[in-house]
């Protein structure tokens, strides 16, 4: 979703549209990776996060190249400093991580796009081979125990998957949209999925010309 300072970012912030708004031109941030990049161009312009085709794609990447000039930065973790310093004004990130943003800034606010966003679900995984897959197992099914996925939950910001941990939580934070957004926000939105060989030179051959 987007991130914004409401004492910059004036109006109701509704739609990925402000992360293209000139009269914000050197206080926003966009995602430095072409997929979360490029994907919110595309949802923006109405497509799916997944398309291959060329024509769609290329808008979006029109799109990119005319916020360009617009942004301050292309950041991932850097995002932090400069949000809750107050360096910048918005930009995209993840919903868990806003809330870890607002011990530092609690004047941030967030927006889950009208026009949708990704899906994500974190993973752990035991690397073909592992010396210790016995211990990892261990690990992973600790993990997933209700009172360490409740800790877990609690500790990092994101949303819970286990239904025990998840009726655990108070109110404020079961109720909470971000986290836990409704089923008519969550049907706006698409996991990614992985996408043909052709796509995917596209995308990096994209990406080395908006950045160069």
């Amino acid at each position: 979703g987007i991130i914004y300072d409401p004492n910059i970012v004036t109006g109701p912030v509704t739609s990925w549209d402000v992360l293209f708004d000139p009269q914000y031109s050197g206080q926003i941030l966009m995602f430095d990776n072409p997929r979360d990049a490029l994907g919110i161009a595309l949802k923006l312009l109405g497509y799916s996060l997944n398309t291959t085709d060329e024509t769609e794609l290329n808008a979006a990447f029109e799109k990119l190249k005319e916020q360009k000039p617009l942004l301050q930065a292309y950041v991932m973790d850097q995002i932090f400093d400069k949000l809750e310093s107050g360096e910048a004004a918005l930009g995209p990130y993840y919903a868990g991580d806003y809330i870890t943003m607002l011990d530092n800034n609690p004047d941030l606010e967030f927006c889950l796009p009208d026009e949708g966003t990704n899906l994500f679900i974190d993973a752990m995984c035991i690397p073909k081979g592992a010396k210790n897959k016995r211990n990892a197992e261990a690990f992973i099914n600790f993990m997933c125990e209700p009172d360490t996925m409740l800790a877990n939950c609690e500790e990092i910001g994101y949303s819970t998957p286990g239904k025990t941990s998840f009726d655990q939580l108070p109110e404020d934070v079961s109720g909470n949209e971000i986290q836990y957004p409704p089923k008519e926000v969550l049907d706006r939105c698409e996991v990614f999925y992985n996408l043909p060989d052709r796509t995917l030179e596209w995308y990096n051959d994209m990406w080395t010309e908006l950045k160069s």
